[in-house]
């Protein structure tokens, strides 16, 4: 009984700065049970309740009169912002400066994210008013950066307090040495800062799903008062997402439609069941507070012993344990029953009388003292006001006491009435959700447990947090001071003890002058500007080595998307299609000279193909299909004469009339009206398909495509005739005989183009086909055959990886734009001087032009597969996805040639690559000089081929194919080197290309670049190179780890091989490379020695 009254609460002990409640059970020195512990100040403790010894207890508080500064620096919870590094602070102060104090400790972790650390430092003397504090760190330790929110110092002896607002990165960044001013305490904060201080401190505590992970979760709402509020509000959601989709019987709604639902029936349960939070929440908290203890009983007494401040603090422990011991055996011997207390001897009462007589004395003289000094200062420890508000800087006058808010305190009862509706709550959310899931099928059950999932999901990460930014946001409707804000930690508490404290006065003067000498050191400086930059170089090698592993890791990732996105394309499988269609078509084509050929060519070849009468609208010995009606259509210049100017050069008139000139496909207009079977003008224009009439299909608007022919490119529009494979094959050949009965076909005709599309469903390949007749003004109809199939994206399929490319692929793109948008905003006008750059640029934009094509064809193609499903009597112009897709194949060859080329700049961590390009860079001016002289050779045998073989040899027949003929001559492809008209030209011609081109001007080009290569080696193996430095520092972190994991821990030196890899060799034996140098290196002009 005697044990439980001695842990028996006295009191509630209120901390003055914080407000930090809690009950004690003992004031002194020595607490119960314990027989060796003193503490140095009288302090208020209570029995450890997480321990089952009686002998264990926790200091809740006390009154220190040994030092006289304390000082709270709290950063604030960004991400890096605390730091593992020495923090160095300097008071400053009207009468003197304080020594310089390192804030950290040897064995526990100070200065973490988030934290506010205490710190207790000591003064020669008095500072007097203090004005600024001066802070620095070494940046040492792994995260050095360090963001310091606020600081506030406090003379324990007067209780005034200084606060500074910081807000401020100390890094190497931006400056590792800075120093605060003292902030006025009727200073109004920034609404900004006090905004983010609040919202951060909230989250951590108001949060209702992150504080249960709180390390220390405070009274009164408890952590399993936080997970029972969590439950009752996942299962109530989970019921309201339930009761919805309940309500809703519609079952044909489409699949996008529903997921959308599912999400704003999230948002709505979230929604609903935050008054349930709020309630239960509120009851917890206010149901469970005591009535707070006035500032007057719980504040520290003086002990009788701190009265006497002239002794030695050695001197006043050994009279508190001789006081605490005799009191000790006063209690024990009270507890034994009258006949067994021992008697005490005469001496010891003795001794206990002469040092109350003492102890009378010392209290005598300290209230003599007392009296002489200002009546406000005995008061003023006492009547302070909690919190930040109970002292004020020492220059100002004391302001009037704020007015506290009311606390609002609910019954006892109120508790059992928040448990019952956390278990009502969860027990009626779990019988209703078992009640109506069981009747739900698969689908719907997927779509509730989404819904689910996005009220779990809004609930973390938006209602919380706005509810939280809500109210700190109400908050700044007032101006904010420094007493608003949280300046010390309710959590983490560390108890550390003094250890070696019975030293000789001897080892106390060393262990003082080795202190006072440490802090002579340049440890207690602040660093040098050298420091400063060697840590700024170790600081960007490691930026640069993070970087080039990102930039490298990326780039093959990407490189690996482009690759998959080609092989999606199907090349060998396209290749393999075009060749069997090919092969279909392309039969007596060759024959067709004439324009009364073309229908011959259509009855015999084209007919067949496509009335199949076994498999209608199937090709003939295959799965191919015909999409839609096959198209063909003739281009025709407008009827009216063509001004011939040589038939007037004839005199005879006879003569003149026989000469006819045909109009000309570009120059002269083109036909664009309706006429009968014998080319008869009619006002009306038919729409039956199946008409004996001329009618004109004018140009596609919707879905536009050119044609393309040996001559000329040719629009969409002209007069159609439709051939409709799905029925017999005597109503194309009766149709092709009306046509040629009504000549179709006359001198007026430019071209006639036969189209159609086919579907291979095994493969999956579309294929648009091209036949295009076309009169050269010669006389001579030029056929052509044109084939281009390609496949479509599916995004119908459940589960496949093509959509997940495509995704990977435009999060790829996003994260390109927006890398390169900030690297335009930080380079600015020097980003167009870094061919780099440039190449980056180009290869971002020719990737957002595979992604716009790519969005176009898919457009283009889900609008004409609409089209078909709708009108598939009708010609489908696939033509118009196939030259989409075809710029698109184009436009990803170029992507990828420049996205291989950019690996050249990562593969530069290597010595002979660098060597390479550097040879080639130095030898640039006279690569160009002999590539221009290369340049005008090449023209003049070009121009001479063309002139005087171009009528006879067909090589040379025009300025593209005798440009192509000169290249191939360059490589040493010499082909068709007959020249039968004139062979010694032609041997001539050879000769001097041979001896002046390849034989000068092309070793040329090699003599001047490896005429540099020799003389490169030395200045690219002493230029530094960015990449070989990041290279060789990831490689270093490698060998560590590896070292770690297989238990070596002693660093092995870098492989010799390695090393030459990267560095290279230098030309140790050529004396002409020693001594000193000078260079430009990186725009800088570099002045260096090479010994």
């Amino acid at each position: 009984m005697a044990c439980e009254a001695e842990h028996r609460p006295l009191g509630v002990f209120e901390c003055q700065l914080c407000a930090l409640t809690a009950p004690y059970s003992y004031v002194g020195q020595r607490p119960p049970n314990t027989q060796s512990v003193v503490l140095l100040e009288e302090s208020y403790t209570m029995k450890d309740p997480f321990a089952s010894d009686d002998d264990r207890f926790l200091v809740l508080g006390s009154r220190c009169r040994v030092c006289s500064r304390l000082v709270c620096a709290g950063p604030v919870s960004r991400c890096g912002s605390g730091t593992r590094a020495n923090v160095f602070v300097q008071l400053r102060g009207t009468k003197s400066t304080s020594d310089v104090h390192c804030l950290s400790h040897p064995h526990f972790t100070t200065l973490y994210r988030g934290s506010i650390s205490t710190f207790l430092l000591t003064t020669k003397s008095d500072l007097g008013d203090i004005h600024s504090i001066r802070v620095w760190h070494n940046n040492e330790g792994r995260a050095p950066s360090w963001y310091l929110s606020r600081i506030k110092v406090e003379n324990l002896f007067s209780r005034h307090i200084w606060l500074f607002m910081c807000r401020k990165w100390l890094s190497i960044d931006t400056s590792l040495d800075r120093t605060f001013q003292v902030t006025h305490p009727d200073e109004p904060l920034k609404r900004m800062d006090f905004f983010l201080i609040n919202v951060t401190d909230a989250l951590g505590k108001n949060h209702i799903w992150f504080s249960v992970f709180a390390d220390v979760v405070g009274r009164p709402f408890n952590r399993l008062q936080r997970l029972s509020c969590c439950l009752a509000m996942l299962l109530s959601s989970l019921l309201c997402n339930i009761m919805f989709f309940n309500l809703n019987k519609q079952e044909t709604e489409p699949k996008r439609s529903r997921y959308i639902r599912s999400i704003v029936i999230g948002l709505e349960s979230v929604l609903i069941t935050l008054p349930v939070q709020v309630m239960i929440t509120f009851l917890f908290t206010y149901s469970q507070s005591r009535d707070r203890a006035a500032l007057d009983e719980v504040s520290p007494r003086e002990h009788s012993l701190m009265l006497v401040e002239s002794e030695y603090w050695e001197e006043r422990l050994k009279k508190w344990h001789a006081q605490e011991t005799a009191e000790a055996v006063t209690r024990v011997a009270r507890k034994l029953p009258p006949s067994k207390r021992p008697r005490l001897r005469k001496s010891p009462s003795k001794a206990t009388s002469k040092r109350r007589r003492k102890l009378k004395k010392a209290k005598s003289k300290v209230s003599r003292a007392k009296t002489n000094t200002n009546e406000n200062a005995n008061n003023e420890t006492s009547k302070d006001s909690q919190g930040v508000e109970s002292a004020e800087l020492s220059s100002h006058p004391v302001p009037p006491p704020i007015p506290t808010k009311p606390w609002i305190v609910l019954p006892q009862w109120c508790v059992y009435v928040s448990w019952f509706l956390v278990f009502a709550t969860s027990s009626i959310s779990s019988f209703f959700i078992v009640v109506y899931g069981l009747t739900y099928g698969y689908e719907k059950a997927i779509e509730w447990l989404f819904a689910s999932f996005c009220s779990f999901f809004l609930s973390v990460f938006l209602v919380q947090p706005s509810k939280i930014m809500l109210s700190a946001g109400i908050r700044l409707n007032k101006l904010k001071y420094c007493k608003n804000l949280p300046w010390v930690s309710h959590y983490r508490y560390t108890e550390i003890t003094l250890q070696n404290m019975k030293l000789d006065p001897d080892e106390m003067r060393k262990q003082h002058d080795y202190i006072v000498g440490l802090r002579g050191t340049r440890m207690y400086q602040p660093l040098r500007e050298d420091d400063i930059r060697i840590f700024k170089r170790k600081k960007r090698l490691k930026r640069r080595a993070i970087l080039f592993l990102s930039y490298v890791v990326t780039h093959f990732i990407f490189l690996a998307l482009l690759l998959l996105l080609a092989a999606l394309l199907r090349h060998t499988n396209t290749v393999y299609y075009n060749e069997f269609l090919h092969n279909q078509f392309f039969v007596d084509l060759d024959t067709v000279t004439k324009l009364q050929d073309i229908y011959s060519w259509l009855n015999d070849v084209l007919v067949p193909l496509l009335h199949n009468s076994l498999n209608p609208t199937f090709l003939p010995e295959s799965a191919s299909v015909i999409l839609g009606l096959p198209l063909m259509r003739q281009v025709r210049a407008k009827s009216g004469e063509t001004a011939c100017p040589p038939a007037k050069n004839f005199v005879q008139s006879s003569i003149k009339g026989e000469i006819h000139c045909h109009p000309k496909y570009g120059t002269d207009p083109e036909d664009t009206e309706n006429y009968t079977s014998s080319w008869i003008k009619i006002s009306k224009r038919a729409t039956d398909k199946n008409t004996k009439g001329f009618t004109y299909k004018p140009q596609e608007k919707r879905w536009p495509y050119h044609s393309h022919g040996l001559l000329h490119t040719y629009g969409s529009g002209g007069y159609a005739f439709y051939f409709f494979p799905d029925q017999e094959q005597s109503n194309s050949t009766e149709r092709l005989e009306g046509l040629r009965s009504g000549k179709w076909l006359d001198e007026r005709t430019w071209a006639v183009i036969l189209e159609l599309t086919t579907l291979n469903p095994d493969a999956n390949l579309f294929c648009s086909l091209s036949v295009v007749f076309e009169v050269s003004p010669l006389g001579v109809v030029n056929t052509s055959l044109s084939l281009h199939s390609f496949a479509l994206a599916d995004f119908n399929r459940k589960k496949s990886a093509e959509i997940y490319l495509y995704v990977a692929i435009l999060i790829f793109f996003l994260a390109y734009v927006v890398d390169e948008c900030y690297v335009i905003t930080q380079e600015r006008a020097a980003y167009v001087k870094s061919v780099y750059n440039l190449l980056n640029f180009a290869l971002k934009c020719i990737f957002a032009l595979l992604i716009v094509l790519f969005l176009k064809k898919h457009f283009l193609a889900a609008g004409l597969i609409q089209f078909h499903s709708s009108n598939s009597a009708d010609f489908i112009p696939f033509h118009a996805v196939s030259q989409v897709d075809h710029a698109m194949r184009v436009t990803l060859g170029f992507l990828l040639f420049l996205t291989i080329l950019k690996t050249l700049r990562y593969s530069r961590v290597f010595y002979d690559v660098r060597l390479a390009q550097g040879a080639i860079q130095t030898a640039l001016p006279g690569i160009f000089h002999v590539a221009l002289a290369v340049s005008v050779y090449f023209f003049v045998y070009m121009a001479f081929g063309c002139l005087v073989f171009g009528q006879h040899e067909w090589n040379y027949s025009n300025v593209m194919r005798a440009t192509q003929t000169i290249f191939s001559y360059c490589v040493s492809a010499f082909q068709n080197t007959d020249f039968s008209e004139n062979r010694v030209l032609g041997i001539l011609f050879l000769s001097s290309f041979v001896l002046v081109m390849i034989c000068i001007l092309v070793n040329l080009f090699q003599a001047v670049i490896l005429s540099l290569y020799e003389e490169m080696k030395q200045p690219v193996y002493e230029e530094p190179s960015e990449e070989v430095e990041a290279m060789a520092y990831l490689c270093g972190k490698l060998r560590t780890i590896f070292g770690f994991l297989s238990f070596r821990f002693k660093v092995l030196q870098e492989p010799e091989f390695f090393m030459d890899m990267l560095y290279g060799q230098p030309e140790k034996n050529s004396r002409r490379y020693l001594g000193l140098k000078t260079r430009n290196i990186n725009g800088r002009k570099m002045v260096y020695l090479v010994v």
